[in-house]
């Protein structure tokens, strides 16, 4: 039903802190036949069925991921930085394809999450395409590369 999805996108609009655990483990029943519509055993019960085409709708292809990581990152800095870096919102315009007007106009949020999310909105470059199951293992290898070329990037600057 995707309530806890909206809860904590919510959260994340006001820049509270959430904290994810490695050790929380959740255990479902394996029932088919549910409360909520649209729940788990609906879920299973049709994957029972056939095998879902698409991954869920928060996995994007590894790429994209990168790109968004980044844009986020550049508009962090520049909400930090008091919203005065012309250069960056000029870049961040540029690869958002939103006009820098706009982007300005969102800065004046005062929760940097709210502002992440109304540039998502707006921003065709901001686009969730989703990844096919098929897909998977491909946008695995993609993500290893991409992490191996940050850690090396990361250990060069490091070392200079």
């Amino acid at each position: 039903m995707g309530e806890d999805r909206a809860f904590i996108e919510a959260l994340r609009r006001v820049d509270a802190r959430i904290r994810h655990s490695p050790t929380v483990r959740v255990v479902v029943s394996g029932r088919i036949i549910g409360r909520a519509v649209g729940g788990m055993a609906d879920t299973i019960r049709r994957r029972l069925a056939k095998s879902d085409e698409m991954l869920d709708e928060r996995l994007e292809p590894a790429r994209s991921a990168a790109q968004r990581a980044w844009m986020r990152g550049l508009l962090r800095e520049i909400w930090t930085a008091g919203r005065s870096m012309p250069p960056a919102v000029s870049l961040l315009s540029g690869l958002s394809k939103v006009p820098e007007v706009e982007i300005k106009m969102l800065l004046l949020s005062p929760y940097f999450g709210e502002a992440w999310a109304e540039l998502e909105k707006r921003s065709p470059a901001l686009y969730k395409s989703r990844v096919l199951t098929r897909d998977l293992s491909r946008e695995m290898r993609f993500a290893q590369m991409i992490l191996e070329s940050l850690s090396v990037n990361g250990l060069r600057r490091c070392q200079t």
